[in-house]
C-alpha cells in the first residue's frame, strides 16, 4: 500500500520561520498595481498575489513529508478570530518507490482525507488541469477542521520530476470560498515554476 503524509492546512497556526531568499515587488496588471509579484529562488517558483495579503513563509510543519513554501492571507475583515481565506504552496517530495501519475497521487491524497476525517467530503476531482503550464490534477472539497470549523478548500497540484506542487485555498464555507474564488483562480493561474 503507498501512503503519502496528509497535508496539514496551517491557517490556524502561527508561522514562527522566515525565509531571506523572498522577494516581493509590485506588477503592473490591468487593476493598477493592485498585485505584487512573489519570488521564491531557491524553491523556482513565482506567483501574483493581491498587495493587502499577508504573506507567510517557513515550513510550518516540518516532520509531514511536504515542504511547506508560503501562505497568502486575506486581510482581516470583521472578526479576526474567523479562519481567513488562504492559499498555500506546498512541495512534497516523492520517494523513488512512489513512481505515480496525477491519478494515481489524487486517489492517494483523497484516500488519505478520508482516512483522516469522517467528514470530508468530495466535491470535485479530475487530473485534467493545468497548473504553471503543466498537467496537473484539482480536488475540491469539504471538511471540518479540528476546532468544528467547516471549510471547503481546493487542491490543485503538479507533479515534476520526483516533485509535486501543490497549491492549496481554503476557505471557511460555500460564501466564503465562492466569494474569494475569482482572486484564487487568478493567483493560481499566475503560478510558474522557473526551471
Amino acid at each position: 500500500m503507498v501512503s503519502v503524509a496528509l497535508h496539514i492546512p496551517t491557517n490556524f497556526i502561527h508561522h514562527h520561520q522566515r525565509q531571506q531568499v523572498a522577494v516581493a515587488q509590485t506588477n503592473d496588471d490591468e487593476n493598477n498595481n493592485t498585485l505584487k509579484l512573489y519570488e521564491n529562488a531557491t524553491y523556482a517558483i513565482h506567483i501574483q498575489y493581491p498587495f493587502n495579503w499577508t504573506i507567510e513563509e517557513g515550513d510550518a510543519y516540518p516532520d509531514d513529508g511536504y515542504t511547506d513554501i508560503v501562505s497568502f492571507f486575506a486581510p482581516v475583515e470583521n472578526d479576526p478570530e474567523s479562519g481567513l481565506p488562504s492559499l498555500y504552496i506546498s512541495i512534497d517530495s516523492l520517494s523513488s518507490n512512489r513512481n505515480e501519475n496525477l491519478s494515481e497521487y489524487l486517489k492517494t491524497t483523497i484516500n488519505d482525507y478520508y482516512n483522516d476525517s469522517e467528514d470530508f467530503k468530495v466535491m470535485e476531482s479530475n487530473a485534467n488541469s493545468i497548473l504553471g503550464g503543466k498537467p496537473a490534477y484539482k480536488l475540491v472539497f469539504t471538511d471540518v477542521d479540528d476546532d468544528g470549523t467547516n471549510y471547503k478548500g481546493m487542491d490543485i497540484g503538479t507533479i515534476i520530476g520526483d516533485k509535486v506542487y501543490l497549491l492549496s485555498y481554503e476557505a471557511e464555507d460555500e460564501k466564503q470560498y465562492s466569494e474569494y474564488l475569482p482572486i484564487i483562480q487568478k493567483m493560481i493561474d499566475s503560478f510558474k515554476i522557473i526551471s
